[in-house]
Parts: structure tokens; C-alpha cells; sequence
């Protein structure tokens, strides 16, 4: 009876797994989240030195949060950045939430063959696209996030994008049989 019992809590522990596997947010922390919970899951890694910027530029009041030598896929990045907005979607929020989260690489310290691997393995296959300046990226679609690698000769960059459940009609599979919302 016991080995049943284990099993079934086992069992269910990897359905709630592999149910929660799709990207709904960045860094583990769900799209949406405040300024201040960023910060402290950024404190709770270690991460305690940031800059914060208020982009004054444009009229939608964009607050960035930004960190130094973040460690991805193994590699040291030239800086991370958190993008907060109060609209997004459609929709006014009381205070800024999270939309995006950026790794900016060093390319003369980084190795891409790494990173395409680990998002490969994390995400599938993916789409390799061309903007419409010829340049080349890489884009996967996980939950409520599209994912963009760009390896621009000089400065390569990850893109984690909040995304709604309608920005991508078009459904497809990845490699490994699950919905990339290609």
C-alpha cells in the first residue's frame, strides 16, 4: 500500500511538473510582478547592485531596472535588464509591472554554440527569422513569453517578451511535440 501511495504522490508531483513547464514569466518571476518584488528576488540571488532608469523619452514612462555580470547558460553577461511599464496590453496598471527582461552578452566573451543549445533544449527547436533590416534571430513562443536570441556581431542579446494569448494565432509544435504558438 505504501509503494502505491508513493507512487501516486510521485506521479503527481511530475504532471504538476510538466504542466508548469511553459515560460510565464522571467527570471521566476511572473509577468506582472512589481518593481520591488523584481528587486527582491534579484536580492535573494545575490544580486543586491542595480541602477534604476525612468526612460523619460517616450510617453509610455518606461522604468528599467538593470544589474551587472548576471551568470546564464553558464556565461558571465556584459548586464541584465527588467522592463517595467503602467499600460501594457491594453490595460493601465496602479503601478509599473514587469513586460520584459534582457541579457546583453559580451561577444568576445561568450560562446552562442552554448546558449542556442540550452535554449534549444529548454524551448525546442525554435524559428530562425530575418527583421526587416536582413538580420538574422532566433524566436520561441513558451506560455505567455516570446523568447529572441539576436547574435549581432558586436552586442548579442536575449529577449524575454511578455506576450498575450492571442499576439500569436498561429499554432505550431516544437520538436519535442509541445505548443510553441508558432
Amino acid at each position: 500500500m505504501s509503494k502505491f501511495i508513493t507512487f501516486t504522490l510521485v506521479s503527481c508531483v511530475l504532471i504538476l511538473v510538466s504542466c508548469s513547464s511553459s515560460t510565464n514569466g522571467f527570471r521566476e518571476v511572473s509577468w506582472g510582478s512589481s518593481l520591488d518584488l523584481v528587486k527582491k528576488k534579484e536580492k535573494e540571488r545575490g544580486n543586491k547592485d542595480f541602477e534604476e532608469k525612468i526612460d523619460k523619452i517616450s510617453d509610455e514612462n518606461i522604468i528599467e531596472l538593470w544589474y551587472d555580470k548576471i551568470i546564464i547558460s553558464g556565461q558571465k553577461t556584459e548586464s541584465l535588464e527588467y522592463e517595467f511599464k503602467k499600460e501594457f496590453n491594453g490595460k493601465i496598471y496602479d503601478e509599473p509591472v514587469l513586460v520584459e527582461g534582457t541579457y546583453y552578452f559580451d561577444h568576445n566573451n561568450f560562446d552562442e554554440e552554448v546558449l542556442l543549445k540550452d535554449l534549444k533544449s529548454k524551448y525546442g527547436k525554435g524559428q530562425k527569422k530575418i527583421n526587416y533590416m536582413d538580420d538574422p534571430y532566433y524566436e520561441w513562443i513558451s506560455g505567455k513569453t516570446q523568447i529572441q536570441y539576436w547574435p549581432d556581431p558586436y552586442d548579442p542579446f536575449l529577449s524575454y517578451n511578455h506576450i498575450s494569448e492571442d499576439s500569436h494565432p498561429e499554432k505550431d509544435s516544437n520538436e519535442n511535440g509541445e505548443d510553441t504558438g508558432l
